[in-house]
C-alpha cells in the first residue's frame, strides 16, 4: 500500500492497515451513493485514505464508532470534493 509511506509511526502503520480492512468496502458504499459510478468512488476512497493516513493522530482506537464516523465523514467529502 502506497499509503504506509505517508506514515512515520509504527504503531500507525498498524492502525492504518487495521482501518483499510475493516472499513474500504464501506467507504466505497458511501462514495459510491454520492458519485454513482465505480472509478470515481474509487477516486474518492483513495483519496480518503490520503487524508487519513496524513492525519493518523485523529484516530485513536482503529475499531469504534468514532473512528467509523471519522471515515465517512472524510469519504463523503472526498467524493463531493471531486
Amino acid at each position: 500500500m502506497i499509503y504506509l509511506l505517508l506514515i512515520d509511526d509504527k504503531e500507525d502503520i498498524r492502525k492504518f492497515v487495521v482501518l483499510y480492512e475493516k472499513y474500504r468496502y464501506l467507504m466505497m458504499k458511501v462514495a459510491f451513493d454520492i458519485l454513482g459510478n465505480y472509478h470515481d468512488a474509487e477516486d474518492a476512497v483513495h483519496n480518503a485514505f490520503e487524508k487519513v493516513a496524513k492525519n493518523m493522530a485523529c484516530v485513536n482506537k482503529p475499531v469504534s464508532n468514532r473512528t467509523k464516523r471519522f471515515l465517512i465523514i472524510i469519504t463523503k467529502h472526498a467524493a463531493i470534493d471531486l
